[in-house]
């Protein structure tokens, strides 16, 4: 199973709010917006993990960061996150982790967390969890600002948060080695890297209270919506108004998804 750990790199300057692609693509932001898109998972910077143990130099922690980052995003109980990184700070070295790993000590110390993890090589996988808005923990191997000392670009062992994927459009991912930031590029770019480390992915399928809010709110204004336009239009009864206002069931999970096998 592929180990995920951070390379040793030269670090480019890059200005925050360059709105100019860099030579892959990329367009850094310091909110999780660009040109009027926000990201299906707007991670706010206060959940940002950097990729550190101050106990460990070198540590290979960008797997754990990255879940660590989407939990608190996702309204995982700190108790419960707090447990995860210790656990994390604990056990994984520099040689980094795996999928299964994560999964195990996700299981350990959120027993009550349900997940979604595959290893297939197909980036549908991340479209169909980007719009249900959860933060992803997945893989790329290599980066704008991974390069040489002698500025040359690298291949890169690398997991971070994908914070929105749409084929055929943009992916926004969230790096723990630059907390804060919000790496913009074209879907297919991130898909590339994506494949070429792994095709790993994982992710929490608790969604933030406020986007739960959002979705309930939305069905119901809908239902009412369409039980106004029925009774003006075909003065349907009122069994069949109050049976538009019942929510209907939601979605499958990405847990429950047949086309996609868990590691």
């Amino acid at each position: 199973m592929r180990r995920l750990s951070f390379a040793l790199v030269l670090l480019l300057s890059v200005g925050a709010q360059a709105q100019t692609p860099g030579p892959r693509g990329e367009i850094v932001t310091r909110v999780p917006r660009l040109d009027g898109e926000t990201a299906s998972a707007p991670i706010a910077p206060k959940f940002h993990t950097r990729n550190v143990n101050p106990r460990l130099p070198g540590w290979g922690g960008c797997f754990p960061s990255s879940v660590k980052t989407n939990a608190q995003y996702a309204g995982v109980p700190q108790a419960d996150v707090d447990r995860f990184w210790a656990a994390a700070q604990r056990e994984i070295g520099k040689n980094g982790s795996t999928i299964n790993d994560m999964v195990n000590m996700i299981r350990r110390t959120m027993p009550k967390e349900k997940y979604f993890a595959s290893t297939e090589a197909d980036p549908r996988i991340l479209d169909t969890l980007s719009r249900k808005g959860v933060a992803v923990a997945s893989t790329m191997g290599w980066g704008e600002r991974y390069v040489d000392q002698f500025g040359r670009p690298i291949r890169i062992s690398h997991a971070i948060s994908l914070a929105h994927y749409r084929e055929g459009a943009r992916a926004c991912v969230v790096d723990s080695n630059f907390p804060g930031e919000f790496f913009w590029m074209p879907a297919a770019e991130y898909a590339a890297r994506w494949l070429a480390n792994g095709h790993l992915a994982l992710a929490l399928t608790r969604l933030p209270a406020g986007v739960v809010i959002a979705i309930k709110v939305g069905v119901v204004a809908g239902a009412v919506l369409l039980a106004v336009a029925s009774l003006s239009l075909f003065g349907v009864s009122l069994v069949a108004i109050v049976a538009t206002l019942i929510p209907r069931p939601p979605e499958p999970t990405p847990d429950a998804l047949p086309a996609f096998s868990f590691a």
